[in-house]
């Protein structure tokens, strides 16, 4: 259904971020990581500072053993919530 979503969705359009994380939420669960950072790149492409995305690509990540970029984009994103 999100791939149908996604395709339905004018390119480039903030909602297909939404589709994005909730697919890569599914491919998470089925442990098909190499899907998740996929559409977590596609979906941060649209929304780079989507919490969900950021997280599900850094656990997929995580999986494959690829430590490094699985802090990619975390650090930023929590070095530009702080309040100084």
């Amino acid at each position: 259904m999100y791939t149908e979503a996604i395709d339905l969705v004018p390119e480039g359009h903030i909602a297909s971020a939404v589709y994005y994380a909730n697919r890569a939420a599914c491919h998470l669960a089925l442990k098909n990581y190499e899907a998740v950072v996929s559409d977590a790149d596609k979906g941060l492409k649209l929304k780079p500072d989507y919490v969900k995305l950021l997280l599900r690509r850094a656990q997929a990540n995580e999986a494959l053993g690829h430590l490094e970029k699985a802090f990619e984009g975390i650090d930023m994103h929590i070095y530009s919530s702080i309040k100084f």
